[in-house]
């Protein structure tokens, strides 16, 4: 601050009492934790876990009422994107006082599938018996502290990739495909490196979208791009909330209205910021002259059959972005090029909205039975399924609209989300009709 007198040493002293600081925290939070009885330790742990790794309520109330079941407690959960409300009794005297009911302040999830399959093996191992409830207690505590499947490098390329296929299934040049990745996995960087801290104070999303954007046209000014919205959209397709409001209408759907309601806002606002952020960033680029139109070579355009080489990379990019595990990895570009492709073709006989359909369709029955087949969470092959059919980019361009002042195209848009949303969560629900989830993850 303007006339302070604090040194760098005091500076490195106050980073030092932060951190020890945290550190007795943490170590009091355990000690508190083995103090309570060991049932509804695990049951509060396993809670903690789901919602960390981003189970919707609907999942993840299902999975830890069953799990108390098989313990002997009746528990009252009530789970929402920023908390879960616990209450406790003994299941054979349900009218008897509750055993205590707590209360677990969290951020939102965020999908984690390696973390998630770690934690449904461990309350699969305690209901078999295999493990006791101490040693599932203590495998839940070590769960975070597990390292990411692919190091960063790794993950920077996997959002390059998406980046790069995303502004070409928009229709872009190889350059404009070549600047979406580049800033795609700047993107990344910011994520995976800044997003904790500037996300606290609310100012993550406007920040990046625009960095990006001026990055964006920028280097098309340098290269030649001439699709930069497109680039845009490509490099910052990871964080448009297209899963969330997905979530969110199925959260509706199955009457976990207060859930679906949180994410939903939630995810809207994320949708604001981006689009603030964007607007502002195009904003100071055609103030200094760089936006403007740019001839766009025909020839230069990706031909279709890089579409699905790009959709298989893709595929494998899904990996490292949703830490899933070496082993399901195969699971996972086969969803993917079965979403796109049972969407693409569906489309051309029938129409989008019915494509949609049949795709979700078919990816909420193909992960069920995925499940059934290899023993491992369907969440597996849904998550990296349904992220190639959500209306994030559908969302972003409705509200960039609406910042432009083109009321029309934006209400035309934004009704477009809606029916896109209905028909997604339509076909997922109808699939795990037709094959019923081996279990609630």
């Amino acid at each position: 601050m303007p006339g302070s007198t604090q040194s760098p040493e005091d500076d490195g002293r106050c980073g030092l009492k932060v951190d020890f600081v945290r550190a007795v925290n943490h170590i009091a939070a355990v000690t508190r934790e083995t103090r309570i009885p060991l049932e509804i330790r695990f049951i509060r742990l396993l809670a903690r876990r789901l919602h960390e790794y981003g189970t919707a309520a609907h999942r993840l109330e299902n999975a830890v009422t069953s799990a108390s079941l098989r313990l002997g407690l009746h528990c009252e959960i009530f789970s929402t994107p920023t908390s879960i409300l616990l209450a406790f009794r003994d299941v054979d005297d349900p009218n008897s006082d509750s055993y205590g009911t707590t209360l677990i302040r969290l951020q939102p999830g965020s999908i984690d599938l390696e973390k998630l399959c770690a934690v449904d093996a461990i309350a699969d191992d305690v209901a078999a018996g295999k493990i006791t409830l101490a040693e599932g207690a203590d495998r839940l505590l070590e769960v975070p502290g597990t390292p990411p499947v692919a190091p960063l490098a790794g993950q920077l390329i996997a959002w390059g990739v998406v980046g790069a296929t995303v502004a070409s299934l928009l229709g872009s040049t190889w350059t404009d495909a070549a600047i979406a990745a580049a800033m795609a996995m700047l993107t990344g960087l910011f994520t995976l490196r800044l997003g904790a801290r500037w996300k606290e104070a609310g100012s993550f999303e406007p920040i990046v979208a625009f960095l990006i954007t001026v990055g964006a046209y920028g280097l098309a000014a340098a290269f030649g791009g001439g699709m930069v919205p497109n680039v845009v959209i490509g490099a910052l397709i990871i964080l448009m909330p297209g899963l969330d409001l997905t979530i969110a209408i199925t959260e509706l759907s199955t009457g976990h209205l207060a859930s679906g309601t949180a994410r939903f806002a939630g995810a809207t606002v994320v949708l604001l910021k981006l689009a603030l952020g964007v607007m502002l960033g195009t904003q100071v680029m055609l103030w200094l002259g760089f936006v403007g139109d740019q001839p766009v070579d025909p020839s230069q355009l990706s031909p279709g059959w890089f579409t699905w080489l790009a959709l298989f990379a893709t595929g494998i990019a899904f990996g490292p972005l949703f830490n899933a595990h070496l082993r399901d990895w195969p699971a996972v570009v086969v969803a993917a090029v079965a979403a796109y492709a049972s969407s693409y073709f569906a489309t051309q006989a029938f129409g989008s909205e019915i494509g949609v359909f049949l795709a979700a369709l078919t990816i909420g029955a193909l992960s069920n039975l995925y499940a059934r087949l290899i023993n491992r969470p369907a969440a597996v092959m849904r998550m990296p399924g349904i992220i190639l059919l959500v209306p994030g980019s559908l969302g972003y361009r409705a509200l960039n609209f609406l910042f432009s002042k083109n009321v029309d195209e934006g209400i035309n848009a934004a009704i477009s989300v809606v029916v896109v949303l209905a028909v997604l969560v339509g076909g997922l629900l109808l699939g795990n009709t037709l094959i019923s989830p081996r279990r609630n993850l």
